[in-house]
């Protein structure tokens, strides 16, 4: 059986200067948008890499 999960409603977008409100569907703390670039930042091996 599942398990019913409660999601708040009107979540902004914890992203800097995002102001978009989260899905009810979106049990994440990002916007689909600015999911895939965190993602993005996490798994690309060069984003840690500081250029002088």
């Amino acid at each position: 059986m599942k398990e019913i999960v409660s999601i708040k409603r009107k979540r902004v977008c914890k992203f800097l200067h995002c102001k978009n409100i989260l899905s009810i569907y979106n049990p994440g703390v990002y916007c689909y948008v600015h999911q895939r670039e965190v993602n993005n930042k996490k798994s690309h091996p060069l984003s840690t890499v500081k250029v002088r």
